[in-house]
């Protein structure tokens, strides 16, 4: 489904869960694959996901939606930044946890 969505050109590819339904080692394969190609191609991705990790992964910048309807939003600039400082800023922001 990736591929035929990159080959279309669109100025915006909009991915909503996209690797949702994989196992660990093939989500982290290609979510690694889809940076490099919008990399490799300057693409922009729309990327919606629940999982923080995947998030400072894949995302140039995050925005955080939280609340009926969005009542919270931040966002946050992943470049240079520790992956681990920025996963609890992101954390405490929202009043989140780790999961057990």
């Amino acid at each position: 489904a990736l591929a035929r969505a990159f080959v279309r050109k669109p100025a915006v590819l909009l991915l909503d869960e996209p690797f949702a339904s994989l196992d660990a080692f093939t989500r982290l394969q290609m979510g690694d694959l889809l940076r490099e190609t919008c990399r490799d191609r300057s693409r922009t991705v729309l990327l919606v996901t629940h999982d923080v990790d995947e998030a400072l992964r894949l995302a140039d910048r995050i925005v955080l939606l939280a609340g009926k309807p969005a009542a919270i939003s931040a966002e946050y600039a992943t470049a240079g930044r520790d992956p681990l400082r920025l996963r609890a800023e992101i954390l405490a922001r929202f009043g989140l946890k780790e999961a057990a």
